[in-house]
């Protein structure tokens, strides 16, 4: 398997990497190579999808997800504006499993969840 294969087989199942890297520390990934952005990236991500949490079966189901790494960057990048580990979990969950635009979902979820606030009439 040469190198480009074996990168896109990381980014396309980004499960199994995120496993490994669960439990490493940045500087164990910056000796690999990997840039600290990079690193702090990978951390983040496997911290999220293998690390404790109340949510273990919304974890569970998110693990199963078919998207690549980079989508797995833009879910966490919305799941972010949420206001509560629940509303976290519950929207992670429904992107990670989703086959649709993520980004249109996740706006749209989003909007549902935290309504704009309608500015008050002045008398």
């Amino acid at each position: 398997m040469t190198r480009l294969q074996d990168y896109a087989r990381q980014l396309a199942s980004p499960m199994k990497l995120l496993g490994e890297v669960s439990g490493a520390r940045e500087v164990d990934l910056r000796r690999l190579g990997l840039p600290r952005q990079e690193a702090r990236s990978l951390l983040a991500l496997a911290d999220v999808y293998f690390g404790p949490t109340p949510f273990t079966r919304r974890q569970r189901s998110c693990r199963a997800t078919t998207h690549c790494l980079a989508t797995l960057k833009i879910i966490e990048k919305y799941v972010s504006r949420t206001k509560s580990k629940r509303d976290a979990w519950a929207l992670r969950s429904e992107l990670c499993a989703t086959d649709q635009d993520v980004e249109r979902l996740a706006c749209t979820r989003l909007k549902e969840m935290y309504p704009p606030r309608q500015p008050k009439k002045a008398h």
